[in-house]
């Protein structure tokens, strides 16, 4: 990364310093984990590949782009104080309506990614409400619920986890979703599975240990 009269370009140096990205930018940041670069020029960001060729236009849309994953090829847009999710081509996934993008609790078992779960489905939150798109950009869960997971309550046993996600070796592989004090499920596609109530119960983590998750009862 070089700079000059406080414009942003790039130069690669194994290559006789050829000019990857001009002098042109305001500010100029890496992404290594891609080898991209977010660029921003007059107050306005977009994002660059590895080889200066542009995948998001530097606009008057967008004001930060911030990686969402990398295998997914998917980032986070922020338009007028709202957050959106773009792909690589620059194709809007999950519009720029929503107040958060991805969940809050991320030490919670079983979650990698708090903005992409399941590899499939992205979390959303608009007016205190959630929801979720998948990464092909369908709307599968309308931002309706009050709470994605279950936060341990002072009433629980100390064995009692926060609990994001349900693994398939409990019998249902899904994410827990609250709506009016009551907990569901909704499977990795985003289809609610429906006609069950849902408690907390101790299950084994596969290395002869237990931890507490969520299980489906008998009704």
């Amino acid at each position: 990364i070089v700079v000059k009269d406080g414009q942003y370009g790039v130069l690669d140096i194994s290559k006789n310093f050829d000019v990857i990205v001009g002098k042109k930018y305001d500010n100029l940041e890496y992404i290594q984990n891609t080898q991209e670069f977010i660029v921003t020029a007059n107050g306005n960001v977009g994002l660059l590949s590895s080889t200066g060729q542009t995948k998001i236009t530097p606009n008057s849309k967008y004001t930060s782009i911030e990686l969402l994953d990398v295998q997914k090829d998917l980032y986070i847009v922020k338009q007028n104080e709202k957050y959106g999710v773009l792909n690589g081509d620059g194709k809007a996934i999950v519009p720029a309506d929503f107040d958060k993008i991805g969940i809050n609790n991320t030490n919670a078992i079983g979650v990698n990614n708090s903005k992409l779960l399941f590899n499939n489905l992205i979390p959303v939150e608009k007016d205190g409400k959630w929801g979720f798109y998948d990464i092909t950009g369908n709307y599968k869960l309308k931002a309706s619920y009050e709470q994605i997971g279950y936060k341990k309550q002072e009433s629980d046993e100390a064995s009692v986890k926060d609990t994001i996600v349900i693994p398939k070796e409990l019998g249902v592989e899904g994410i827990i979703i609250s709506l009016d004090g009551r907990y569901g499920v909704i499977d990795t596609e985003g289809k609610i599975l429906m006609g069950k109530d849902y408690k907390i119960r101790e299950a084994s983590d596969g290395n002869g240990g237990t931890y507490s998750s969520f299980a489906r009862t008998t009704c």
